[in-house]
This record gives structure tokens, C-alpha cells and sequence, in this order.
């Protein structure tokens, strides 16, 4: 899978910066919408964003494909590790494998950067297989937590 990805004319931009990650912020907020789920909410990404340090960052990885913006992933940079928060994929996208290239060269871009560890988040296999099938693929370490729970 990842060999189609890096065969189709994708092209990588990473950076940390407002344009990026308010670009990446309301592709989010689409998708959220759109398939109707919620995850991390965008009041959170907005607070963790204006109450970082200078190495506490998000890193935005966006896959282009003929000047247009067709993947995009976010990525906590925290200490020496690196956790992925959120994605998007439009159509285009999916054809082309493009979140199998960003999580890839996400995984080059922290190396180069000198970070030791990358949690790329929980594995579904039954409502996102092709990403489970990515994330499985690369051998990490593997383990489960406890899940989230509300005091009533």
C-alpha cells in the first residue's frame, strides 16, 4: 500500500505554522461533521495550541497532489515524543493513499528530527482497516489502556 502512495505524485508540506494548522483545523471540523463523530474537540486542539512552548508544538503534515491539498495529518510533538491527534482525507485522498504517505513520511520527518517514539493512536480494524492495516504493518509496540471514564 505504501509503495502506490509514494507512486502517485504526492507531495509533502510540514511545518508548524498558523496557515497549516488552521488549514488542517478546519478539515477537521468538516470531517467531524460530515461523518457525524466526534473526536478530540477543536476548543481542546485550540487550547493545547495557544498554551505551548517553543518545543511542545503541532507538526502538520499535508499531501498535495497537482496543487491541491488532498490529505492532512496533526501531530503532537511533546518531549522527546510525538503522538498523531488528527487527520483528514478527502476523496482524492483515499484514491491515492495519501494518509499511508503522510504517516510514512511522518515517521522519516520525527527520525530526522531526533524524536525516539511516535504513538500513532488506537487501531480499528472494523471502521478504518486500511489505517489499521498501515499501523499494524509497522511492528511497534502494541498495547491497550484502560479506556475513558466519567466521575458521576
Amino acid at each position: 500500500m505504501l509503495t502506490n502512495s509514494e507512486k502517485n505524485e504526492l507531495t509533502l508540506e510540514i511545518g508548524s505554522n498558523d496557515f497549516l494548522f488552521y488549514w488542517m483545523l478546519d478539515k477537521y471540523d468538516e470531517l467531524t461533521s460530515n461523518k457525524n463523530f466526534s473526536g478530540i474537540s477543536k476548543s481542546m486542539l485550540l487550547q493545547i495550541k495557544n498554551n505551548q512552548n517553543e518545543k511542545d508544538t503541532f507538526l502538520i503534515l499535508r499531501a498535495v497532489y497537482r496543487n491541491e491539498a488532498v490529505a492532512g495529518i496533526c501531530i503532537a510533538i511533546h518531549g522527546s515524543s510525538a503522538t498523531y491527534l488528527i487527520g483528514w482525507n478527502g476523496e482524492l485522498g483515499r484514491k491515492l493513499r495519501a494518509n499511508h504517505f503522510l504517516l510514512w513520511n511522518s515517521i522519516i520527518q520525527l527520525k530526522q528530527m531526533g524524536y525516539l517514539s511516535f504513538d500513532l493512536g488506537g487501531i480499528d480494524q472494523e471502521k478504518t482497516p486500511g489505517i489499521a492495516e498501515f499501523k499494524l504493518g509497522m511492528n511497534g509496540d502494541k498495547y491497550d489502556l484502560s479506556g475513558e471514564f466519567w466521575k458521576l
